[in-house]
């Protein structure tokens, strides 16, 4: 959240410093915090500020709260929100484990089978060919992070006319780890290739081919985990 001049709130930038200590290890798993007195003396702001900051980072899954003893560094890697990857993206240099990377694409996989048979099956020709703009913005960008963009536009517009209202949700709410890692993609394989598994896909949809489409998707995919297109390397 930020104020109305654009700037971050006390309570965000309390969260941000703390979300980078627990990161770098600075506070590591199983440790307590400093007292909200210590911390609202250390940032010099309200206790109020610091308890809200503190339980909001305990909702992420950062902080595990202990009556009467205080707050606690959790294993947020097992513990941890979709707020807590996307602030280990942030705060690491868009650098996750493998273990991380398989599970983002196997659920991708899992979804996308979903909203590839919604689209097909109820979607109409002028719904499918409204994808068409997206596919001309990505052949126009130029940079990793335009082709990022790119990609992502194209597919969170495929989840939304999948009729699934949760999917373009969660789709969005993994944004910044999925540019992180069509990114990556782009800078290790080059463009063309996620520019081919675009098209594939959108003309198996317009042909209205769900094996075909569903077939491609896992391929690409799987080619991403353990194939030739892996990304686990920076």
């Amino acid at each position: 959240m930020q104020t109305e001049d654009g700037r971050k709130t006390l309570k965000d930038q309390f969260v941000e410093t703390l979300e980078k200590k627990i990161l770098s290890g600075e506070y590591p798993i199983g440790s307590r915090v400093p007292t909200e007195r210590e911390l609202a003396l250390s940032f010099s702001i309200s206790r109020v500020v610091v308890r809200s900051g503190i339980a909001e980072l305990a909702g992420m899954g950062f902080l595990e709260i202990q009556p009467r003893q205080g707050a606690f560094v959790a294993d947020f890697r097992k513990t941890g929100s979709v707020g807590a990857l996307v602030s280990i993206m942030k705060n690491t240099g868009e650098i996750l484990r493998p273990d991380e990377i398989k599970s983002i694409i196997e659920i991708r996989m899992a979804f996308e089978i979903v909203t590839i048979k919604n689209v097909i099956h109820n979607c109409s020709d002028e719904e499918i060919a409204s994808l068409n703009p997206f596919v001309d913005n990505l052949k126009k960008a130029k940079t990793s992070n335009e082709v990022a963009e790119a990609l992502y536009e194209f597919h969170h517009n495929l989840n939304l006319l999948s009729g699934n209202t949760l999917i373009p949700m969660f789709y969005a709410s993994f944004k910044t780890t999925i540019l992180g890692l069509w990114s990556r993609y782009c800078k290790k394989y080059g463009k063309e290739v996620l520019l081919h598994n675009t098209f594939s896909l959108l003309d198996n949809i317009k042909s209205r081919d769900e094996i075909k489409a569903i077939a491609w998707c896992n391929e690409y995919l799987n080619y991403s985990i353990k194939g030739e297109y892996e990304i686990y390397e920076g």
